[in-house]
């Protein structure tokens, strides 16, 4: 018996699909720019609620900011798996189409926000803002669709970069348009509308701008999904035919073949559909690398009924190791930076006498701008090279290792009383934290992209937000309260390291789980499976 293995050839650079790349960054963007418009102006949104009949106090309004930016996760934990596998099933570009139209309609709908409607409705608005959010999962997989081993990393950047780009339009339409009333009274009388609804004018132009994406993507965008189904001429397939026999399975989810008959030069693996088969079958490998039974047997056939034998499940993409530990590093890394990006907010907003910054929202949407100014370029020029040089695995392991050190350093900032020294360390230790944070996610995501065949791209990033999305419910709740109870009760009855530095403290452990969890990635993650 000959077991047929996989062939190792080096690889040539492929040319970047720049279309697909920078139409897929510009809605990713925009989608970033929905979840982080309210980061500067989320603390006096929280002020403005009543709860139990009373204004929200200083030292809680951690605690409700937690809940609001928890509520859009949530909502993503519940459907994002399902517009994953609407991906794999009916497009990327359908799915982002339509999960986008309704984070326009949900964004839009959040503006209305006010003391009157309160908490209320800012969580509601919210959860169903991130319920309607199918678009990172399915850009995510439409990028993998066009990438190989040679331009990953480079598309993953690009990826990665439209969250930094967001953190520029997001924060800086949130933090300059919010409450224009108050912050622009010789433009704006009050009264009117604007102050009766002081989060319209952000949640409106960022919604629109949002819809100007959806337009690109639907006039720009093709659908890089291979359709299954379909009749073929076997003739005309970009395909190899292979006679063969399941003989059984490996670790990684693939099931050895035995050669019964040869066809070409072709090599088969990957195949976790075919283990129940004991008569020898014939299959047809696709352009896109789907390995599928067809009917008429023999290279003269003129027609082939070319059918997927098996759907993309998240029990198939569990039951691969590879698969299994990417995203759960991807979810221990998700929880810590969405916790810190909701607390580097709320502990700007801080008095300076309770352990934070003392800023303004303009200031906060000042910094968050100038951050992700410098770091885009530096995503795209960097990343890559660095992935190049040390591969995915090191390049993991040496950014979450910064991620710990700085994260646990920051909460000494609010010791600085000089502004201009307290500005440059801030923006110093950012710029190096985010672009290491983004390192993460860049190589996490090659790892998952790798770890599954193409046709279930979809359905394992789908996977990965939803339960991404259940821990970033938790985390922003859970850094808010640990940071409301320990400017208040932690610092006056325990002292340090029960004050404000417990929370960067505890995200900071956080991130030392996630790098010991990647210890466990298989080096075979580095490529994309051979297919």
């Amino acid at each position: 018996m000959e077991t047929l293995s996989r062939s190792s050839s080096k690889l040539e650079p492929t040319p970047v699909n720049w279309r697909v790349i920078l139409v897929s960054f510009t809605i990713l963007t925009a989608s970033s720019s929905t979840i982080s418009m309210l980061f500067p102006y989320l603390p006096w949104m929280v002020r403005k609620f009543r709860v139990n009949g009373e204004f929200v106090q200083e030292e809680d309004v951690g605690y409700y900011a937690g809940f609001v930016a928890s509520a859009y996760f949530f909502g993503r934990f519940f459907a994002c798996y399902f517009w994953g596998i609407l991906a794999d099933k009916k497009g990327r570009r359908l799915t982002v189409l339509v999960s986008g139209s309704g984070i326009a309609v949900f964004t839009f709908m959040f503006g209305f926000t006010n003391t009157r409607l309160g908490l209320a409705w800012a969580m509601v608005t919210r959860f169903l803002s991130g319920a309607s959010n199918g678009v990172v999962g399915a850009s995510k997989a439409t990028v993998a669709d066009v990438s190989d081993d040679t331009n990953q990393a480079l598309g993953m950047t690009f990826v990665e970069a439209s969250w930094g780009l967001g953190l520029v339009v997001g924060p800086a339409l949130g933090g300059l348009l919010a409450e224009p009333v108050r912050q622009y009274p010789g433009t704006f009388s009050s009264g009117g509308f604007l102050e009766t609804f002081p989060y319209f004018l952000p949640c409106t132009v960022t919604a629109s701008l949002f819809a100007i994406g959806l337009v690109l993507v639907f006039f720009l965008l093709p659908e890089t999904l291979r359709k299954r189904g379909s009749s073929y001429n076997v003739d005309e397939v970009e395909a190899s035919v292979l006679y063969v026999r399941p003989v059984g399975n490996d670790d990684d989810g693939s099931v050895s073949i035995e050669r019964t008959k040869e066809n070409n030069d072709t090599f088969v693996q990957d195949i976790d559909t075919v283990a129940d088969e004991s008569e020898p079958k014939a299959y047809v490998r696709e352009s896109n690398g789907v390995w599928t039974r067809f009917r008429g047997l023999g290279r003269r056939a003129r027609r082939a009924s070319v059918t997927a034998i098996k759907d993309s499940t998240w029990w198939n993409i569990l039951k691969i190791k590879g698969a299994r530990m990417s995203i759960a590093t991807y979810c221990v890394i998700s929880f810590s930076v969405v916790g810190f990006d909701e607390l580097a907010s709320v502990w700007m907003a801080t008095k300076s006498y309770r352990g934070g910054l003392g800023f303004s929202e303009k200031e906060i949407g000042i910094s968050q701008a100038v951050l992700s100014v410098v770091l885009v370029p530096v995503q795209i020029i960097f990343v890559r090279k660095l992935e190049k040089k040390l591969g995915s695995l090191m390049t993991f392991y040496a950014a979450c290792t910064v991620c710990v050190l700085i994260t646990a350093s920051l909460p000494a900032l609010s010791s600085i009383e000089n502004s201009a020294a307290l500005w440059t360390m801030l923006l110093v230790s950012l710029i190096f934290l985010r672009f290491c944070m983004g390192v993460t996610f860049i190589m996490v995501s090659i790892c998952m992209n790798n770890s599954v065949p193409k046709y279930r791209v979809g359905a394992i990033n789908g996977l990965s937000v939803s339960l991404t999305a259940l821990t970033r419910t938790f985390s922003p709740s859970v850094g808010g309260s640990l940071f409301a109870w320990s400017i208040g009760w932690g610092e006056g009855h325990l002292g340090f390291p029960f004050g404000h530095h417990l929370v960067f403290y505890f995200f900071s452990i956080v991130y030392l789980v996630a790098l010991l969890l990647s210890v466990n990635l298989p080096s075979s993650l580095q490529k994309q499976k051979k297919q």
